[in-house]
């Protein structure tokens, strides 16, 4: 039975913020260490994706335009 009208709003990983703002910039990631199952994607608001990624002096600079 197709589901009409059913819609899913993702939530930051890390703040659990839901994203509703259209044309805010969030960051999508895939994550999964088992070829034999689907990935999952986790979703990061700006702030957090920031927090979790630009920071983090073994990963370097990382460019967002949020």
């Amino acid at each position: 039975m197709p589901m009409h009208g059913l819609s899913f709003i993702q939530c930051c990983v890390v703040c659990r913020r839901p994203w509703i703002a259209v044309g805010e910039r969030w960051r999508a990631y895939h994550v999964g260490d088992d070829p034999a199952e689907p990935a999952d994607l986790v979703f990061y608001c700006p702030e957090c994706a920031v927090r979790e990624f630009d920071d983090h002096p073994d990963l370097g600079e990382a460019s967002y335009d949020g």
